[in-house]
């Protein structure tokens, strides 16, 4: 065989590889073309749905809608069989693609669906004055004041822990009554406070040593004084000449 022809041969057999690859590339792209073209059922929602909904409350909120498939959003649900037993965690709205990420396991929807990563939820349990029971709500951001005992005789007061959200306001057997009448009945409330603070918290509270209250900070633009220990001397000597505040 000759150097001219055995070139030729050569040509001709990559002539027909690329063919072939190009023919296989079509054929690919038009699979994934009419993949996209073909038409699948997904739910869709009727009307605007809050968070909370239980599964089982959602036949009627939802319908089938027929969709291109090119069109289905990510995680997209094509019936509820595998949300059964979870609630809608965040608003879906009238029109929208029902999906997955829209919901969670009953029971951690609300505030428990909202502790992620270090934060942690905690009972606190006090008198009416400690809690400002009648007074927080859900929502409002507290500091934890202590009087903290110091050896024998030596108290020293602080802001121990700053900008807690408080998740349930404080309640108890007969708020309202106790509230009128001045009684010291028991409160409890429910703070967001993170693992670190929850020690800091634990040993303030259960410390029969110790005295402590919460108070309420600003709903709008709160700021903090610098961090100060609050002592006997330290009170005595305030705004007095020569101390120097």
């Amino acid at each position: 065989m000759t150097y001219r022809l055995r070139n030729i041969l050569l040509a001709i057999v990559l002539a027909v590889l690329a063919a072939f690859l190009t023919a296989l590339y079509v054929a690919n792209y038009q699979n994934r073309v009419d993949a996209g073209q073909e038409k699948v059922k997904v739910l869709v929602a009727k009307t605007d749905i809050a968070p909370g909904t239980p599964t089982a409350s959602l036949g009627n909120k939802l319908t089938q809608k027929e969709i291109l498939r090119r069109n289905v959003v990510p995680a997209a649900l094509f019936d509820l069989e595998s949300m059964d037993g979870q609630a809608t965690s965040q608003w879906i709205y009238s029109g929208e693609q029902v999906t997955a990420r829209r919901f969670s396991a009953t029971g951690q929807t609300g505030w428990r669906g909202d502790l992620k990563g270090n934060l942690r939820a905690i009972q606190l349990s006090g008198n009416e004055h400690q809690l400002l029971a009648g007074t927080l709500k859900q929502g409002d951001r507290v500091d934890l004041v202590a009087n903290l005992k110091v050896g024998d005789d030596n108290h020293v007061a602080r802001v121990v822990l700053r900008d807690l959200e408080v998740l349930r306001a404080p309640s108890g057997a007969g708020v309202d009554d106790k509230i009128a009448t001045g009684g010291e009945g028991g409160f409890d409330t429910i703070l967001q406070v993170t693992d670190a603070q929850a020690q800091k918290l634990g040993f303030v509270t259960t410390n029969d040593d110790h005295e402590w209250f919460l108070e309420l900070r600003p709903v709008a633009d709160p700021t903090d004084s610098p961090e100060s220990l609050t002592t006997m001397p330290s009170v005595l000597k305030d705004g007095l000449p020569g101390s120097g505040r």
